[in-house]
């Protein structure tokens, strides 16, 4: 084991000694001042008693004859009061060495005090507190738990072959193995949370406002712990048991509940569990996440290859007879580009980057007035049933919305269910505490109405729910409707700041539950109203710039309003922009992507507006929070369009714009 001392060359041991160097400098200035006075006084008595000897006599012999009698006897005087000074500061040097000698022996002591009161609190292993600590500080967190009325919980833990690893690796392996699982447990609680070794191989945390339903996020950053011992690595196996705070509690019933769920634990491995389980959890997030991600990416693109689908499909139907063969062909391909605007719009709403359009809806109501609708979609083969709760309380939501991820929810169970079976849908309010957050990551505490289907189909084995969300992967391997799975249903219950829980068993059914926010426990915003603007008569010789890095979307744009008659000058690039501004003589509106290479469109459109001050300007994003996110900086009476668009909305935008007077 390691031990605590202090050498001489200590810190604390220089600094005890610094008085002691400062006495000792400041006796050699004081002694040195006083020989330099005395010796400036003999050296003034002997100047005097000299000239009184060398000088002749003058004409007052009286004072002369008296100042050789006097000298004498003053420098006799000055004599002795040099050896008295001396004398004196002799003894107060002395004084001040015993002064210092007490100094640096009571600095010493009070040394070793702290020492010895760290070696009485401290671990010298592992660094952590230890018993006696504990048993000290718990009464005091007891104290204000009760006080303040809040959690406190008691953490156990026990290390599992400690004695095989010493007979195996020896001591210093064991001590190896007890110093990282010191660290590990310092590195997964806060700076709040006591760590403290309490014996041989048992450990102990007192974690203040931790409740018991926390302990899983602590042990999972426990897991898979391992030692360095020389060129070998020593895996760390542990069993956990905790206890939360109940009023009433002292510390020795605390400790003695922790304990006890330890030994169950070493027991059951139900500790191992529930750290696997968290960290599942958090892989599980952390990969939709990435998918929010890519996701957002995707339908960047997306969007702007539907935009220029739809406007070019506009552009013919514009020049198409009604008559003509090519006519409903086009219609199709308008059609096509609809639903997957709608797909998109589905992708959108899982990253939360799709608007909605909310509002307090009812869920009973929605739910009645879709009955025979539902009742048909789920065919006659499987029996429905409606059980609306009473007293439910409103949501915020988007209603559209909401009727689709039910349908699509009734579909996948209708196709869950090939040979009959029941689906009941059921809706409740629920008071979302923290100990239900703490199980279910991403949820948040609140009053929440809910909305639950529940059918007796197969349900879902372990590896099916591992991939719930990954829609691929459930219309290949389980059959159910084609679109995005539980990704949309996911995505709509996030947008609304609700939750989504999936309680499946394999050959017990389906439950699929969605948590919305009561009305009032959280607030939504609508969507920002648009500028209404008085429509124009037409372009009237009007130059426009164009800028957008995708050449087809460009070109859509630039054909557009080439043939409603606008003067065009089109760019790929903001540099590219800002020579086509430059030598251009008028430019009189700016179209631009708000996000371009090298720059963004409101700083390409601020440089445009410096030279052509009277330029309007219309910006192009490629889906609606981008949207809302650079609405908040634009010019006073700029537009934002949002892709995919139509031809006719597109210009109908241009003449809005054009229509004001600066």
């Amino acid at each position: 084991m390691n031990s605590i001392g202090i050498s001489e060359t200590s810190p604390l041991l220089k600094n005890a000694n610094l008085p002691d160097q400062a006495l000792g400098r400041l006796d050699r200035r004081e002694w040195w001042l006083q020989g330099t006075a005395i010796a400036v006084m003999l050296l003034l008595a002997i100047g005097i008693y000299s000239c009184t000897i060398v000088l002749p006599p003058t004409g007052h012999d009286v004072w002369w004859q008296g100042s050789r009698r006097e000298v004498p006897a003053l420098f006799a005087v000055i004599l002795l009061f040099a050896i008295f000074a001396f004398h004196r500061q002799r003894l107060v040097s002395r004084l001040r060495r015993q002064l210092s000698m007490q100094a640096n022996l009571m600095a010493g002591l009070q040394t070793r005090a702290e020492i010895l009161h760290k070696l009485a609190i401290l671990d010298p292993l592992t660094g952590l507190y230890n018993r006696r600590f504990v048993m000290q500080h718990l009464p005091t967190e007891l104290a204000r738990a009760q006080r303040h009325a809040c959690k406190l919980t008691v953490m156990c833990f026990d290390l599992n072959g400690l004695k095989e690893i010493n007979d195996s690796y020896g001591h210093p392996g064991g001590d190896a193995v007890l110093r990282e699982f010191g660290a590990a447990l310092r590195r997964a609680l806060r700076s709040s949370d006591i760590a403290a070794r309490i014996s041989g191989d048992e450990f102990l945390a007192i974690l203040p406002e931790c409740g018991a339903a926390d302990m899983p996020q602590v042990l999972s950053r426990l897991s898979r712990v391992a030692a360095e011992h020389g060129s070998q690595r020593i895996e760390i196996r542990f069993s956990a048991g905790w206890a939360e705070y109940i009023e009433g509690d002292d510390a020795e019933a605390l400790l003695e509940r922790a304990d006890r769920h330890l030994y169950e634990d070493k027991r059951t491995g139900r500790a191992e569990r529930q750290a696997m389980e968290a960290q599942e959890q958090l892989r599980q997030k952390e990969k939709l996440t990435t998918m929010g991600r890519i996701t957002t990416g995707v339908a960047h693109d997306f969007n702007n290859l539907l935009a220029v689908i739809k406007g070019y499909a506009d552009l013919i139907l514009e020049g198409l007879d009604r008559t003509s063969a090519a006519y409903p062909q086009m219609e199709e391909i308008q059609k096509a580009a609809a639903r997957a605007t709608a797909l998109v719009g589905q992708l959108l709403a899982f990253t939360r980057k799709q608007a909605a359009q909310p509002a307090v809806v009812d869920l009973n109501q929605l739910l009645a007035g879709m009955s025979m609708m539902l009742q048909r979609l789920v065919g006659s083969h499987v029996a429905l049933s409606l059980e609306p709760a009473a007293g439910l309380p409103s949501v915020f939501v988007d209603a559209g919305q909401t009727e689709q991820v039910l349908m699509h929810l009734v579909a996948n169970a209708r196709e869950a269910m090939p040979r009959g079976g029941s689906l009941s849908i059921t809706t409740g309010d629920f008071e979302m505490g923290r100990e239900f957050c703490a199980r279910h990551p991403g949820a948040r505490p609140g009053r929440y109405a809910w909305l639950a289907l529940r059918d007796t189909g197969p349900g879902l084995d372990r590896e099916a729910r591992e991939h719930l969300f990954e829609p691929s992967w459930i219309h290949q391997e389980i059959g159910r409707s084609t679109g995005l799975g539980l990704l949309a249903v996911y995505g709509f219950a996030k947008q609304h700041g609700g939750y989504v829980w999936v309680d499946a068993e394999a050959g017990q059914g389906t439950c699929i539950t969605i948590y919305l926010p009561a009305v009032g426990a959280a607030s939504a915003s609508g969507e920002e109203k648009v500028l209404a603007l008085p429509a124009a008569d037409g372009p009237a010789s009007t130059t426009v710039l164009v800028v957008e890095e995708l050449d087809s979307l460009r070109g859509l744009m630039t054909d557009c309003l080439r043939q409603e008659g606008y003067d065009v000058l089109a760019a790929a690039t903001g540099d590219e922009a800002m020579r086509l501004a430059t030598e251009a003589g008028r430019i009189d509106l700016a179209i631009c992507d708000v996000v371009l290479p090298g720059m963004s469109g409101i700083e390409l459109m601020e440089c445009i507006v410096a030279q052509h001050g009277r330029a309007k300007a219309l910006y192009i994003g490629s889906y609606e929070e981008e949207a809302r996110f650079y609405r908040q900086h634009l010019r006073p009476g700029a537009r934002l369009l949002v892709a995919p668009f139509s031809f006719a909305e597109f210009s109908q935008v241009l003449r809005e714009l054009l229509a004001v007077q600066v």
